[in-house]
């Protein structure tokens, strides 16, 4: 948590120190947002239509897994979740 509060506080830096990060968290990864709060980060829950964010789910996957950066990036990604 503190290395994602870390980042987002960066994108807040420079000219006109405004930044905005956007979290996606699944069902089980809600208490993460009590470190955001803790941390003073203003959180804005939005809510989607899961029919919807299927789709935006599938064509996520097709272009991480046809990009190697952010395929390589991915698989970082979860190594790091996992650990």
């Amino acid at each position: 948590p503190t290395e994602y509060i870390h980042r987002v506080g960066r994108t807040a830096r420079g000219e006109g120190a405004k930044g905005k990060a956007l979290l996606v968290l699944i069902p089980e990864e809600l208490q993460f947002i009590r470190y955001l709060e803790a941390a003073k980060v203003h959180v804005k829950e939005l809510e989607f239509n899961e029919k919807k964010l299927l789709n935006v789910r599938s064509a996520l996957e097709k272009y991480v897994a046809n990009d190697y950066s952010m395929n390589k990036l991915a698989k970082e990604a979860y190594r790091a979740y996992i650990a």
